[in-house]
């Protein structure tokens, strides 16, 4: 047997041999390795990105084997697009290829061989909501117009931002919208280009109403005393109005002097001042209004005379003197 290089041999022969001349023969052998390292690919990698990055940091370079048929256990070269790895790799999402090279002590080539690694996105992103929010009516309305959809913010470890979806009870919001009085909730979805779904957040946009309802007063009003009496009965309850930007309409309080009128009242003559208050279910009190009632005696007095009156006449005159006021 005969290993790889050169080796020198000695051939003996007897003397009586036509063909050889009693003596030592050297010859010289050499042994050369054709043969190619064999290299066994591991199967298919994968893995998850690490916490907060868009990656996954993995050392493929002991994986897979070589065989040679020179003893000698030739180095595995690992490589991506050409460069070869010294160990632990950052590892993009998606799928990376990894080609293994070796090459054997006689310079034998091994064929290539690879392997993918499959890099997949785990993690959700993070939705960071605003604060509460808060304002109030717009003028003359019962709803406050906001456009709430560039609050908060959403972070991923894919290095991309998704996109935040508003939503009021499922109906998504595309820009401005007229909050109603109260308290809404605004929910805040979002994903990311591998499906994972960040836990839904919301936050809330109270509406108040900071508007004073107003009220329209009724011009001066005017009445005669009723028959026989020094005095005007009046319902003066149902005259001016009242409006607000809640859309329900205030009552209104009818007051003279301070007193709440109920319906009907008897105004004495003169001029007599009744004032209107009303305030909105948001506590806004209106400007205070008010009009006159001026009444009037338009009844002439009665006369009752007195019966037929006789005198004499005075002693000594052809009159008789009387007093009849």
């Amino acid at each position: 047997m005969v290993g790889v290089g050169t080796c020198n041999a000695v051939a003996t022969g007897p003397a009586s041999s036509p063909f050889y001349t009693e003596g030592t023969l050297n010859i010289s052998i050499s042994v050369t390795d054709t043969e190619s390292p064999v290299i066994t690919p591991p199967g298919a990698q994968s893995a998850s990105t690490d916490t907060g990055v868009n990656t996954a940091m993995l050392d493929v370079t002991s994986l897979g084997s070589v065989t040679d048929n020179s003893g000698t256990t030739p180095a595995i070269t690992y490589a991506i697009g050409g460069t070869p790895l010294a160990g632990a790799y950052a590892f993009p999402i998606g799928v990376t290829t990894v080609t293994m090279d070796a090459s054997d002590g006689a310079g034998n080539a091994a064929v290539q061989q690879s392997f993918t690694v499959t890099v997949t996105d785990g993690e959700v992103p993070v939705i960071t909501a605003p604060g509460p929010q808060s304002a109030s009516t717009d003028a003359g309305a019962n709803t406050a117009t906001l456009d709430v959809t560039s609050l908060g913010s959403v972070t991923d470890n894919s290095g991309t931002t998704p996109a935040i979806t508003y939503a009021i009870s499922g109906t998504p919001l595309s820009g401005a919208y007229a909050f109603p009085l109260g308290v809404t909730t605004v929910t805040m979805d979002a994903s990311d280009g591998a499906g994972n779904a960040a836990v839904q957040q919301s936050f809330t946009v109270t509406v108040t109403d900071g508007e004073v309802p107003v009220i329209t007063a009724p011009g001066p009003q005017s009445a005669s005393t009723d028959a026989g009496a020094n005095t005007a009965t009046l319902d003066v309850t149902s005259l001016g109005s009242v409006t607000d930007n809640s859309g329900t309409t205030p009552a209104i309080t009818y007051a003279i002097s301070g007193t709440p009128l109920s319906g009907a009242y008897a105004f004495p003559l003169g001029v007599t001042t009744v004032t209107m208050d009303a305030s909105d279910g948001a506590g806004n009190a209106a400007v205070q209004q008010s009009f006159t009632v001026t009444v009037t005696d338009g009844e002439v007095p009665v006369i009752t005379a007195p019966g037929p009156q006789s005198a004499s006449t005075d002693a000594g005159a052809n009159t008789a003197t009387l007093d009849v006021t």
